[in-house]
Parts: C-alpha cells; structure tokens; sequence
C-alpha cells in the first residue's frame, strides 16, 4: 500500500498509514491436507492495538500463526498477515508528540519526508515551551537543496543540518508543490525526464 500527500495530504496520509498498519489483517485459513487457501478475508481491529497473541504463535518470518481445527474437524493453519505499506509526503508539516513518533516508526517505518530548503510549513506547529514546541516529525528526511541544483540530502545528520544554518525554514514559496517538482525535476537528466514523462502520459 503506497500512500502520498502534500502539505496536510501528507499529514493524512501519516495518520491514515498508522491507522492501516494497528488495525487492518489479511487472514489466511489453511487447510492442513492440501496446499489450497481455505479463507482469505481482511479484518479490521477497533483500536490501536498489537495483535493478541495468547493462544497464537509466531512464525519464522514474524507473521502470527493459529494452529486450529476447522468445523469438520480438520487441522488447519490460519496466518495473520501485515500488509507492506509505504508513505512518501510532500512539505509536510509536524503531525503528533514524540509518543506519537516513537509508535509511528514502529509500525510504518518506510516513511519518507520530501522537504525543500527553506519550506516554511514543514517547521509548523511549534506550540509549547520549547522552540520546536511538543510536535515532532517522523520519518526519514530528503530534503531538496535551494535553488534547484539536483542535490538531494536523504537523511542529513547533524552536523549536515548544522553547516546549512543560514538555510532558515521562513519560506513560503518553497511550499508549493510546484517548487518540489522542479527540484526532483532538477536532479533528473534530460534523457531521463523525458523516458519518465513519456511513460506518465507527458
């Protein structure tokens, strides 16, 4: 499952991924006597929640495994499944506590922040006492170099983010998604953009 989103699209779609990764399932019940799939059928869990796994085991892969028998008496293996989700946002401002960040890289881990130098919006909210308030960003950070140079930054350290210092996060036109485009666009060939747009209807 692939989720995207600009701005508050992709503070949505942070939400939306957690919300899928507690509470959604692809249970499969294998029959014991034959290779065929029994049942296949998605649940959906009423909160945020671990599965419970009192009378389950886990397998090699860490998928939930229910040994049990069917209704005419025929063991059978029922298998719990996570589906794979990955979310890639745009500009995107802070969206929950450090409670919120710590549970979120648990369970969605393939997140992505696409950040232009100097987007305003992506320092937002900054309610609290300190400077960057009780809001914290999750997922890991790309950011898009000022100017359209084609410099991309996939997870900047410290000390990185410390020597761009005078790259202050005041700048509101660097959150229109058409300034991403053109810094994505910008670290591309001429060949390439043109085998992308000629394969996206350009």
């Amino acid at each position: 499952i692939y989720l995207t989103g600009h701005s508050l699209g992709g503070c949505l779609s942070q939400i939306l991924a957690l919300d899928l990764a507690s509470n959604i399932e692809i249970v499969i019940e294998q029959s014991s006597r034959g290779t065929g799939i029994a049942a296949h059928e998605i649940s959906f869990k009423q909160s945020f929640s671990t599965l419970d796994i009192d009378e389950e085991a886990l397998s090699d892969n860490g998928d939930v495994v229910d040994a049990s028998r069917s209704q005419d008496d025929t063991p059978k293996k029922v298998i719990r499944l996570r589906p794979p989700i990955a979310v890639y946002t745009f500009g995107q401002p802070r969206v929950g506590n450090v409670a919120f960040k710590t549970l979120y890289k648990q369970r969605v881990p393939h997140t992505f922040r696409v950040v232009t130098e100097g987007d305003a919006f992506t320092s937002m909210p900054t309610l609290g006492p300190l400077c960057s308030g009780i809001y914290r960003h999750a997922g890991l950070e790309v950011l898009l170099e000022d100017g359209c140079t084609g410099n991309i930054l996939v997870g900047p350290t410290v000390v990185e983010t410390l020597l761009r210092f005078t790259k202050v996060r005041t700048n509101v036109a660097a959150h229109f998604m058409e300034r991403y485009r053109e810094s994505l666009e910008s670290a591309l060939g001429s060949d390439d953009l043109r085998e992308y747009y000629r394969g996206h209807g350009g």
